[in-house]
């Protein structure tokens, strides 16, 4: 909660129009119904698929000082509603990054826009699960949900491609770039499925608890290794998986985290001997981020 916000609404709430810049929002069309004629002073409008796009704190902030029982009766906020009908493509994400040039904008939210996200946050709720795809959101327990971070990782990891796994581990918000492109949209598209996003979260959840135990019994340069290897060591995990079969949304998951787990612990075994012999004097952190070498050190891992 901004407490500047709270504080102007508990203290001096008739000046919140004059002091707070307000709320902006997109939609995809609003009408105002014929209640009252043509007068201007009031009026009920039908608005389609609204979007907060700045002022998403005011609205938090009062929200949170009401649950703590300030009364914001008389506090006024204005809001700006742009409709997005008949506007050229690229308009909604352009009108966003530009209400947003002094915030801390960045690519994650422009995700938000991707209808595919609202599709699979409704495919999840009738798996009974959460995902959470916009900014601010709370992140769910890992035992019933998952969000777009999680998502993204699994899903870069179990693509087949190195380069977008190495995206995750080295810089995620490129995979976020551009929604109309890849790599997102290699990631996220019409036949992605919420399924297929929660089981590849939840083998990851298990394969990073394994390696992160494992690193608990190592020391030194192998405890690095096993802490900064893990998105490499998922890639190579999913390689050997049949893929297709985690669509099911029905699928007994237990054995396959088990034989995941399994995989997990033997490639660290074999990437251990590897990364010492041709990067002995290399950051196993660094590693992790460099494409070339992981080209490198998965040659020398595969059979």
């Amino acid at each position: 909660m901004n407490e500047g916000i709270a504080e102007t609404a508990e203290k001096e709430p008739a000046n919140f129009w004059y002091f707070n810049n307000g709320v902006t929002a997109i939609c995809d069309a609003f009408a105002k119904k014929p209640f009252g004629g043509n007068q201007t002073d009031s009026g009920v409008f039908d608005v389609q698929k609204i979007s907060v796009i700045n002022g998403a704190q005011t609205i938090g902030s009062l929200a949170k000082a009401k649950a703590s029982g300030v009364s914001i009766d008389n506090v006024f906020v204005h809001i700006r509603i742009i409709s997005l009908q008949g506007t050229p493509e690229g308009f909604a994400s352009g009108v966003t990054r530009s209400n947003n040039t002094q915030n801390d904008l960045n690519a994650a939210d422009f995700v938000a826009f991707d209808p595919n996200q609202e599709r699979l946050r409704r495919e999840a709720i009738q798996l009974g699960i959460t995902y959470a795809f916009r900014r601010g959101e709370p992140d769910p327990p890992i035992s019933s949900g998952f969000n777009i971070r999680a998502a993204t990782i699994a899903a870069a990891c179990a693509s087949g491609d190195l380069k977008l796994a190495v995206s995750a581990k080295r810089y995620i918000s490129g995979l976020w770039d551009d929604i109309k492109k890849e790599p997102y949209t290699k990631l996220f598209n019409d036949s992605t499925t919420a399924a297929y996003l929660w089981n590849i979260v939840r083998l990851m959840t298990a394969v990073d608890a394994k390696l992160a135990e494992e690193a608990e019994s190592l020391e030194g340069r192998e405890r690095l290794i096993a802490v900064h290897g893990n998105r490499f060591i998922l890639f190579c995990v999913f390689t050997q998986l049949d893929l297709e079969k985690l669509r099911q949304s029905s699928i007994d998951l237990d054995p396959i985290k088990a034989h995941c787990q399994k995989l997990a612990l033997d490639k660290l075994k074999a990437i251990i001997p590897a990364i010492n012999k041709k990067f002995p004097d290399a950051y196993p952190g660094n590693v992790f981020k460099n494409q070339d070498r992981q080209i490198e050190l998965l040659a020398a891992i595969s059979p």
